[in-house]
């Protein structure tokens, strides 16, 4: 049987399971309004396995939003499922093969590596390009390397007179925030941008003190972020109580 936590974070197969279940009504019930208003939508798929005699060839999604799968035999299906399982697993060998070098410069998180991030967009763009395609393999040594990145850009702006530096921070954190549709945008990253933001809202304006730069790289930017992340980044600033995060977010 699934739990609510299981069933909020974790894709969740109901084998054996109908959607009539008391218990399985309720467990879903509750994985979707228990963290509503704390957390953000957090990828917890349904995919129902339905014993029919004319299975269809292909799965679909029912009116409620469940993948549903038919097999004609719980076995059958099984068997189809070790056999994709294995075929899924040898692609994944050779993707990961292919990305020893990004997980290598994530890791090593090298003083150069970290400038080039910082100073040329188009290279930067191209490996948010590359974690939104492989998320699961690189979030982990990506939000090392984020934080090293984030580490030399303070350095940066907290030089006199450096406020340029602020709207060079702010570009980075919406590309963050940009390059992912939203369904894949890594939730370990939410917080790590919702709070980059919440330091810069101090100094995006056009008062004495504040960065005019960031504000008009603010202005020029703020439609490209998706509603629903736009939505998160409100949920997280009630949470953690980001009161600057908030007021900038009123703006759009």
């Amino acid at each position: 049987m699934i739990s609510s936590d299981e069933s909020k974070e974790s894709t969740t197969c109901l084998l054996g399971y109908g959607l009539g279940d008391v218990n399985v009504l309720t467990a879903l019930d509750w994985s979707k309004n228990v963290y509503e208003k704390e957390h953000g939508d957090y990828p917890h798929e349904v995919i129902q396995i339905v014993r029919t005699k004319a299975p269809r060839s292909s799965p679909y999604r029912s009116k409620d939003g469940i993948v549903v799968v038919e097999a004609s035999e719980i076995s059958e299906f099984c068997k189809e499922y070790i056999a994709a399982a294995a075929e899924s697993e040898k692609k994944r060998s050779v993707e990961l093969q292919q990305l020893k070098h990004i997980t290598g410069l994530f890791a090593a998180s090298e003083p150069a590596t970290v400038n080039r991030f910082i100073d040329e967009k188009s290279w930067r763009k191209n490996v948010l390009m590359v974690l939104a395609n492989f998320t699961v393999d690189l979030v982990g040594e990506f939000e090392t390397f984020l934080g090293a990145c984030v580490k030399e850009i303070k350095h940066r702006s907290g030089k006199d007179g450096a406020f340029e530096q602020y709207a060079i921070h702010l570009d980075i954190a919406l590309d963050l925030l940009t390059s992912f549709p939203y369904k894949l945008f890594p939730p370990a990253l939410f917080p790590i941008a919702a709070n980059n933001l919440e330091r810069l809202s101090y100094y995006i304006g056009t008062k004495k003190g504040d960065s005019w730069a960031a504000r008009n790289t603010w202005n020029a930017r703020k439609g490209e972020l998706q509603e629903e992340v736009v939505t998160e980044l409100r949920s997280i600033a009630r949470q953690y109580s980001y009161s600057k995060l908030t007021d900038l977010l009123e703006s759009l």
